[in-house]
């Protein structure tokens, strides 16, 4: 009997000890938010003031591809409209890859964008789960609700009430409403992307296509890595044989050799073993230098010593 019960307080730490490994393995999206946000922010709003909407879109898509695709969604449960006992949700409670649009009542939606997501909604519903997450009191919400199918479901979180960090503060006040994620079933964030606006004098069917292709371009993201990677990637934190396998140039499945590093010397957030991306650029947007591409630090002072406005550093 004593031997029963020391092999089973054995496994059961041994398992727990696996369980607390693979955790550890997850990179969440809220601490790469947090890492990169300040720098994010000080450089969007820059762009922002110069006029430089190339520059601010640039900024937005790095951080996305970069830092935060790949990352962990993290779970935090929101109420639903279907649920009229007020029991609340798991955001990553859904068993299919899931399309996640954050908006509110007052976001008035272009002309094209509700029959796109309607028809992609019912398009899809079989292989990816839709839901429409409100920043807004459910009285409010409901007088939205019947302008979305059937087949998306309709959520909110009533900021008068909520505790969770997570929610309002990661995805409503970074990227601002409204913001469409792609996650895949294991709660990854395969894609970050913020809606298409109508451009002034295009046709509605102009605008019926911008919302479409956007919107349909981050589902065949979902539906082809369900089919190319399969449960392997379920198992992403398991270095077996069977998860992990290498061609005779040393690559996985993945495209990654052994450390996690592709053919070109990148990682899957796209940085190098030096911590620089592709164009030369630590993750807080600082070269090996210490200058951001605009030319200043840190302390906002370009080589010289100058800041923006021309003014000579004091010490």
């Amino acid at each position: 009997m004593k031997r029963l019960l020391l092999l089973l307080s054995t496994v059961f730490v041994m398992q727990n000890a696996i369980g607390q490994e693979e955790e550890q393995d997850l990179v969440y999206f809220s601490e790469m938010i947090s890492l990169n946000l300040q720098k994010y922010k000080i450089n969007s709003n820059t762009a922002y003031q110069r006029n430089n909407l190339e520059r601010a879109e640039f900024l937005f898509d790095s951080l996305v591809q970069n830092v935060l695709v790949g990352t962990q969604l993290d779970d935090f449960k929101v109420s639903t409209l279907a649920n009229k006992s007020g029991k609340k949700k798991p955001i990553l409670g859904y068993e299919k890859p899931l399309f996640l649009l954050t908006s509110a009542t007052w976001c008035i939606p272009d002309i094209g964008e509700l029959p796109a997501l309607n028809e992609l909604a019912q398009k899809y519903h079989d292989q990816i789960d839709f839901m429409v997450l409100f920043f807004n009191k459910r009285s409010d919400v409901r007088k939205v609700s019947n302008d979305y199918s059937r087949h998306i479901e309709i959520a909110y979180v009533d900021e008068t009430d909520n505790k969770s960090s997570n929610t309002v503060n990661k995805l409503k006040h970074v990227f601002g409403l409204p913001t469409a994620m792609f996650i895949n079933e294991w709660g990854e964030i395969i894609d970050i992307q913020r809606e298409v606006t109508h451009p002034y004098g295009e046709s509605d069917t102009k605008s019926y296509e911008l919302h479409y292709n956007y919107i349909a371009k981050g589902i065949s993201m979902l539906i082809a890595e369900l089919e190319v990677k399969g449960s392997a990637r379920k198992n992403r934190n398991v270095t077996t044989s069977e998860a992990k396998v290498f061609d005779a140039k040393g690559f996985d499945q993945y495209g990654f050799d052994k450390n996690g590093y592709d053919e070109n010397g990148f990682d899957e957030f796209g940085f190098n073993k030096e911590g620089f991306d592709r164009r030369g650029f630590d993750q807080l947007g600082f070269d090996k230098d210490g200058y951001d591409d605009y030319g200043f630090d840190k302390e906002g002072f370009d080589v010289n010593g100058l800041d923006e406005n021309g003014k000579k550093k004091t010490n």
